[in-house]
């Protein structure tokens, strides 16, 4: 559904085409006014558009008949055009403040092209607008961490496993953002649970092994270094490996005194 693309240089618009009180370039009364203008311009053609006003200039999106501009939008997402994607869904969530699936893409697309504050502000949006929306939270907790703040990560992250128990790899990284915090014993409850919606996940694996090594209960170092060895037999190639390889050889050490 490829649009017909239209720009303007902002200073060559006829500004007597909006109401008075909206002809002040830099307002946001501007802004919506023209998105109103070309709105009105092109369906009077029987088309649909999308209107961004930026800096310098206005760019205008077309396409004949009635189309979701926002499928468009998860085109250029789904073939890595993420930047191109933002900039139109800016002009989305501008005008429709309570579009909660733009906010949420423009949270992901920013996440991808490394606007991590921007990415937190689109997602933390989303979740105001709907708290059930697990993705949202798992992608606020990818942009806490990027900014270094493991602790606001760790919170966003119990958010998306708590709205979704189902959201695995949110509860895989919030098991291994609590592992390297030293909660052990929480890492443990999460990676358990994962586990079972993950079960062949090196990831997963290394870490049940990690805690239980470290926690050092019962039969846990028995528990940890069946799991060091799956690791080493079913994912030779993983730098994992390395270390459960070295793992395995202070198990044995620990078992050996332990029986002496």
């Amino acid at each position: 559904m490829q649009p017909n693309i239209h720009s303007t240089p902002l200073n060559a618009f006829d500004l007597n085409l909006l109401p008075a009180d909206a002809r002040q370039t830099d307002s946001d009364a501007f802004k919506l006014a023209v998105m109103s203008h070309y709105a009105k311009l092109h369906a009077d053609k029987g088309e649909t558009t999308l209107v961004i006003v930026e800096n310098e200039d206005i760019t205008v999106f077309s396409w004949e008949g009635t189309v979701e501009p926002m499928d468009y939008v998860l085109e250029l997402l789904n073939s890595g055009r993420f930047i191109d994607a933002v900039r139109l869904l800016r002009s989305i969530t501008f005008s429709q403040p309570d579009n909660t699936p733009a906010f949420f893409n423009l949270g992901i697309a920013n996440l991808e092209s490394g606007n991590f504050d921007e990415a937190v502000i689109n997602l933390e949006k989303a979740v105001e607008l709907d708290p059930s929306l697990s993705d949202a939270w798992f992608g606020i907790g990818m942009g806490k961490l990027k900014q270094e703040d493991t602790a606001a990560a760790i919170d966003a992250l119990i958010m998306a496993v708590k709205t979704d128990p189902e959201n695995s790899y949110a509860q895989r990284n919030l098991a291994g953002l609590l592992n390297k915090e030293g909660r052990f014993e929480e890492s443990l409850s999460h990676y358990l649970a994962v586990s079972e919606k993950l079960p062949n996940d090196p990831q997963v694996i290394f870490g049940v092994a990690q805690c239980l090594e470290i926690i050092e209960g019962e039969g846990n170092l028995e528990k940890a270094d069946v799991l060091y060895a799956k690791l080493i037999k079913d994912f030779p190639a993983l730098r994992a490996t390395e270390f459960a390889g070295e793992a395995r050889a202070r198990i044995a050490e620990k078992l050996g005194k332990k029986s002496s």
